[in-house]
């Protein structure tokens, strides 16, 4: 039953990529939408961090995996509007490496610190909203707008 139970948020991320993709490529609005779903998947976290061990937390994880599955077809698209695509994408994948190696041991150090996972969701949580304040803040900056209106 535990293997059914872990599988269930999983199965919300891929529906919601699906949908998450369909949307983005009918309204072709990828930032908002980007926005959007890592808001969604914080709030998942924070969420599954103040329910603790329930039915509701499954349900906000999955809420989170939602979020965090919807932002890949809204955030892939977005190299391709600069000059050195694959320069952006090679250090994106550079970044995601790091961060699969890095974010375990974090999150590990973290719940042994504490003795609870609750501060890791959190900290997962803040992860994401600086990540949307840091990336608000440089396009402003930098003129995305302006470059994605163009193309």
């Amino acid at each position: 039953m535990a293997g059914v139970a872990s599988a269930i948020p999983y199965l919300v991320g891929m529906i919601a990529l699906m949908i998450w993709g369909w949307w983005t490529d009918r309204s072709r609005e990828r930032r908002q939408l980007f926005i959007m779903s890592a808001v969604i998947g914080s709030v998942g976290f924070v969420a599954a961090s103040v329910l603790g061990s329930s039915f509701w937390s499954l349900a906000a994880i999955s809420l989170a995996l939602a979020g965090l599955y919807g932002a890949r077809p809204t955030f892939w698209p977005l190299p391709s509007l600069f000059q050195s695509a694959a320069g952006g994408i090679a250090l994106i994948n550079w970044i995601g490496n790091v961060g699969g190696y890095v974010g375990p041991l974090v999150v590990g150090w973290i719940k042994d610190s504490t003795g609870s996972f609750e501060m890791a969701l959190y900290s997962l949580a803040s992860g994401v909203v600086a990540f949307l304040a840091r990336n608000a803040c440089a396009a402003r900056t930098s003129g995305f707008r302006r470059l994605a209106e163009t193309r």
